[in-house]
């Protein structure tokens, strides 16, 4: 199967890394995780803005929570801003705007990742911490343009 990312998306393959014991201790506190190791298989073009620096077979190491729950969670840092600038600009438009990029970045994390049924315990508590709070900025926005969300689609 020949796979092409697109854009600035990469493709990695896991690899199994092994635990050495050296000569200094590091408590299991310093890092509640271990970043992974990974091979890259293919990759993208880049960007207009970016040209993409890696390559194929380039070794990266890549942490757990890693692709569309950042996309999300950097949507949702701009929800201040965005509300912000509505005021300042009297523009409800820019609220509207927000949240049709909010549903569509949450849309592609929910259909990528397994939320209520992940068998990591801790990534899936945090998988639904995120989509609550993802739920409530939803409802918060659409409440300052003065509309009604259903209860349940």
């Amino acid at each position: 199967m020949n796979v092409k990312p697109l854009a600035d998306r990469v493709l990695v393959k896991p690899v199994k890394s092994e635990e050495k014991i050296g000569g200094i201790i590091i408590p299991d506190t310093a890092s509640k995780e271990k970043p992974t190791q990974g091979s890259i298989v293919a990759v993208g073009n880049g960007t207009k803005d970016e040209e993409m620096i890696l390559k194929v077979g380039d070794e990266v190491l890549y942490g757990k929570y890693s692709g569309t729950e950042i996309d999300v969670m950097l949507s949702l840092s701009k929800w201040s801003e965005t509300v912000t600038a509505a005021y300042e600009e009297q523009a409800p438009h820019k609220i509207c705007q927000y949240i049709y990029e909010l549903s569509d970045v949450f849309n592609k994390f929910y259909h990528e990742n397994k939320i209520v049924t992940n068998e990591d315990e801790a990534v899936r508590e945090s998988y639904i911490k995120l989509s609550s709070f993802v739920g409530k900025v939803l409802e918060q926005a659409i409440d300052l343009l003065g509309l009604e969300a259903p209860e349940r689609m």
